[in-house]
């Protein structure tokens, strides 16, 4: 960071097996022997077929992406792709280099999405819309993380509380999200709300165990998902825009897991750095 507390460098390292490499999409998909996926979510600038996953602007910003040999498990795409991994790096990262800079979270992304205005006016809907401000009691946590995925910014800010032996709800997620022209409002709340639901299971319970090569989840009373009581109040605003229609299918469930993450830091103290949650010392309550 500068002498003003601002993000002055940005360099990140990406390692994971490509999922595009060697399939029918390898041509679309592997950039200079990049799979885009691999740092999308990341990237200040367009890259192959994919605009800019990040509305921020940081100067000095590297990004390095590494492929390691095949470890014998076909890895695949699901729900946000590359952002489900570089977005939590990302908003993580971002909320730590504000709490060493001594900036709110949220007017540290204010002041790096300045020249992006359609970013900087959904943050700043999002502040109001989640009561940003107004302090929260001793055990509960507040967070937030902005994401841009196929052209549409998203932003949720998410409240926590959290008990003694690392038990903790989410009780509520505000998100706003601008798709441009909104074409079917109800559908729109209906994905955002099944994306958050999706990126939360992933969260708590989204471990999968390998022993010689087997997987050892086989259903539901080992490979837990999330149940209706655990489910938080999911307040959508849809940004009025005349901007052709972009996508809302895959938007909510990127910025989730940092956002629940950055909360449980306000709401403890603790840095989560892992995932799911249940195997760092934190449990949803059930």
């Amino acid at each position: 960071v500068d002498a003003e507390g601002y993000p002055a460098s940005w360099h990140q390292t990406v390692v994971g097996q490509s999922i595009m490499q060697h399939t029918k999409h390898d041509p679309t998909y592997m950039v200079r022997g990049i799979d885009i996926y691999s740092v999308d979510g990341c990237l200040q600038e367009p890259f192959g077929v994919f605009p800019y996953g990040t509305a921020y602007q940081i100067p000095n910003h590297r990004v390095e992406s590494h492929n390691p040999p095949k470890i014998g498990v076909r890895p695949h795409e699901w729900r946000a792709v590359g952002h489900t991994h570089t977005g939590v790096a990302y908003e993580c990262f971002l909320d730590e280099l504000a709490h060493l800079g001594d900036k709110d979270p949220l007017a540290l992304r204010l002041h790096l999405t300045r020249d992006n205005d359609r970013m900087h006016q959904l943050l700043l809907r999002l502040k109001e819309a989640a009561d940003w401000d107004q302090p929260l009691a001793a055990g509960r946590g507040r967070g937030m993380a902005a994401r841009v995925y196929s052209v549409s910014p998203i932003a949720q800010a998410v409240e926590v509380t959290v008990a003694l032996d690392g038990t903790f709800t989410v009780d509520r997620v505000v998100c706003v999200v601008d798709c441009g022209f909104a074409v079917n409002p109800l559908g729109i709340e209906a994905q955002i709300q099944g994306g958050v639901m999706l990126g939360l299971n992933a969260v708590a319970y989204g471990g999968i165990d390998l022993v010689d090569g087997q997987v050892q989840q086989s259903n539901f009373h080992d490979a837990r998902a999330l149940r209706f009581n655990q489910m938080p109040a999911v307040e959508v605003h849809i940004m009025q825009s005349d901007a052709p229609p972009t996508g809302v299918g895959e938007q909510a469930t990127t910025p989730i897991a940092p956002a629940v993450a950055n909360a449980l830091f306000h709401a403890t103290g603790k840095r989560i750095r892992q995932f799911p949650l249940d195997r760092h010392g934190f449990t949803l309550k059930a």
